[in-house]
């Protein structure tokens, strides 16, 4: 064995060290001691160790540790601590956070502040994002936003990761979850061809508002087993209702001179007295009972109980003509 320099003569050099020492397996091994904390670094063959042990306590009773090691294409890091003065550094370092490189196995981090974080260019002030302990995303001071794609010009999504909450998420290539897809060109679509569905999480249907609506076809659920409380129409008051509606034609304050002449019954909203009439049985409302519209379904039945009193009454005077007739001739 090889000693090189004055060993120290610290209290905690309990082990004898040497500044240097070359043993007969050919370790180098170099050791410092101050006033509470000791230092050494280890080289044989197959890797470098450096430790630094604390000879104070922390306020829980425990000493802080730290350990470098880098061996066999891979470097760790430990921060932790030891349960007892480690003097010889032989004790080993409970762990609180490692971070661990390896040419096998990546980059492996572990503990409470581990993080991987990108600060931006230099230029740069309070930018770029954080990795977080569980691997999530995070902004660094004003970073706005965080993209990922080929490049800043074509990127094939932008999150919005600002503080405030202002910056949107924007897509820039089709997006398709499962069978349920949005295109860029306006549409939204059924990979399997089923039907789409707007609903609550217990999957009730709910409420859709649209401007103009164009379809090939429409439908209406109205299965026995899905009603209650069914009785039959009273035909003469739905017809009456039907009969008593004003009908208008006019245009919506947001159209322009494209849009069509437009043709309805109209809710007064604006006249205390009312100027249009249109019964309240025919008002379509939201979920909080406010007017949004014309419930076009109860109106188009209404519409057919009138033509069935029609149908009733032509019936009626066809009948009294036939009796008519038949008196008259005898």
């Amino acid at each position: 064995m090889i000693n090189s320099g004055t060993k120290s003569t610290s209290s905690y050099n309990t082990g004898g060290y040497y500044p240097l020492t070359i043993n007969a397996s050919g370790v180098y091994t170099s050791t410092m001691f101050d006033s509470s904390v000791g230092l050494q670094a280890a080289i044989d063959q197959v890797s470098l160790t450096t430790s630094v042990r604390y000879f104070t306590a922390s306020s829980d009773g425990t000493y802080y540790a730290n350990q470098t090691s880098l061996s066999n294409g891979q470097l760790t890091l430990t921060d932790g601590y030891t349960a007892a003065s480690d003097n010889t550094f032989s004790s080993g370092v409970t762990a609180t956070g490692s971070v661990s490189l390896s040419s096998v196995y990546g980059i492996n981090l572990y503990g409470n502040t581990q993080t991987i974080t990108f600060n931006g260019r230099i230029t740069d002030t309070n930018k770029g994002i954080t990795f977080t302990t569980y691997g999530n995303i995070k902004s660094n001071g004003n970073q706005g936003t965080w993209y990922v794609g080929y490049s800043n010009d074509s990127q094939t999504a932008n999150f919005g990761i600002d503080s405030a909450g202002s910056n949107p998420i924007k897509f820039n290539r089709d997006l398709w979850v499962r069978n349920m897809g949005l295109s860029r060109a306006h549409q939204v679509r059924s990979k399997d061809g089923g039907g789409i569905y707007f609903t609550d999480d217990d999957s009730n249907r709910v409420n859709t508002y649209h401007k103009n609506i164009y379809y090939s076809g429409s439908s209406s659920k109205s299965l026995l087993s899905e009603k209650t409380n069914v009785e039959a129409a009273d035909i003469n008051y739905w017809s009456s209702l039907a009969m008593s509606i004003d009908l208008a034609t006019y245009n919506y304050d947001t159209d322009d001179y494209t849009d069509p002449l437009r043709l309805s019954g109209i809710i007064d909203d604006v006249n205390a007295t009312k100027e249009w009439a249109l019964p309240e049985a025919f008002y379509a409302r939201d979920e909080d009972g406010n007017i949004v519209g014309i419930d076009n379904g109860v109106l188009l039945n209404a519409v057919l109980a009138l033509s069935q009193e029609q149908a009733k009454q032509i019936d009626e005077l066809n009948t009294n003509v036939l009796a008519m007739e038949a008196k008259i001739n005898g």
